[in-house]
């Protein structure tokens, strides 16, 4: 099923800490309002390693994401702002983005009080470029 998030909120470049902070964050934060499985994609640096011919969404449990991130750090496959990471949240719809430019975007369908949420705390931390695409953006 192809989702349809056409609106999108990108942070400033972040360090490492404050990339793995938020990764932390909003798995509490999806698990503590009930979800439990995202889809998870390592981009080219992670994925010439995780994948074999075909390179899709993996289906994970949330709890499995970070030690997932970890062990691939570990054996040298990938590093979190080194390396694109998405995972989604199909129920919402949104997907999270940690890009290799040390950023995350958010991108999303529509209002959502996990939105919401995850836009005021990286206000909040000062981290909010504000940057929003839509489907109306430039018309």
């Amino acid at each position: 099923m192809a989702l349809s998030m056409n609106r999108e909120i990108v942070t400033d470049p972040l360090d490492r800490e404050d990339l793995r902070a938020d990764l932390r964050e909003n798995i509490d934060l999806l698990t503590a309002h009930g979800y439990t499985n995202v889809l998870v994609f390592f981009g080219v640096g992670w994925g010439e390693h995780i994948y074999g011919e075909k390179w899709c969404d993996l289906p994970m449990a949330l709890f499995d994401l970070e030690p997932r991130i970890l062990e691939a750090e570990s054996k040298g496959w990938g590093r979190l702002g080194d390396d694109n990471l998405y995972f989604t949240v199909e129920e919402i719809p949104l997907r999270l983005s940690y890009t290799y430019e040390s950023d995350i975007h958010l991108s999303y369908a529509g209002d959502h009080e996990i939105v919401s949420l995850i836009r005021e705390r990286w206000r909040t931390q000062g981290w909010l470029t504000e940057y929003l695409k839509s489907d109306t953006y430039g018309r």
